[in-house]
């Protein structure tokens, strides 16, 4: 090898190894002040609970020396485009159990840059009360019934069984054992929390003899 060729290789060799330790600093460090940024810098400001009517403001609070900013909001990590965002505040009117969820804020230009994200609940009232039974079809004496209530509500819901308008049981699960005649009838279900309660449809339970 000559002398000029392994010049040139030293020089490259050389280049190669300051570019490595370029790279080996200047990219944790980025990191670094990227994570800095993302945990320090912006928060999000907002009740923990809210309940289904009011309304909510959320804030995004940012400590960051930036120039008029353009906030952007998200909900369980998407981008929300229909909700009313006035500056750094997102504005929710009349709240409803679709806006529970973890809400967190960036700057436009940033996007990669979320705020911790802030989980917000919402109490309600039950709602969308049904009622089932099983096994479903003819139900004839001597057999075993089962009637079943759902409900969705927050509080959770306790659940009462109704025939016609006398008690039965306080559970979200009523079983006839040995069924007969005299547990025909029109049955109902009333599920209830701290915020308010619904009956479920009637359900008519004909027991053959």
């Amino acid at each position: 090898m000559s002398i000029k060729m392994a010049s040139i290789l030293s020089h490259h060799l050389l280049f190669l190894i300051l570019l490595t330790s370029e790279l080996q600093v200047n990219i944790p460090g980025k990191m670094v002040e990227e994570t800095t940024a993302n945990l320090m810098c912006l928060h999000v400001e907002a009740p923990e609970e809210v309940r289904e009517g009011e309304t909510a403001d959320l804030t995004c609070k940012t400590t960051c020396n930036l120039t008029e900013p353009t906030f952007i909001w998200y909900k369980n990590g998407r981008p929300l485009t229909t909700k009313t965002i006035k500056n750094n505040q997102l504005h929710l009117q009349t709240v409803s159990s679709q806006d529970a969820g973890s809400y967190s804020c960036a700057v436009r230009g940033y996007q990669h840059l979320h705020s911790t994200a802030h989980n917000l609940r919402v109490r309600y009232r039950p709602k969308s009360v049904s009622v089932s039974i099983h096994p479903s079809g003819e139900v004839v004496q001597g057999s075993s019934v089962t009637l079943t209530c759902s409900s969705d509500g927050n509080p959770p819901v306790e659940c009462h069984w109704f025939k016609g308008t006398t008690l039965v049981v306080k559970e979200k699960n009523y079983t006839i054992t040995n069924a007969s005649s005299v547990d025909s009838g029109e049955y109902k279900c009333k599920c209830i929390n701290e915020h308010g309660e619904q009956y479920s449809a009637a359900l008519t339970l004909d027991v053959l003899c």
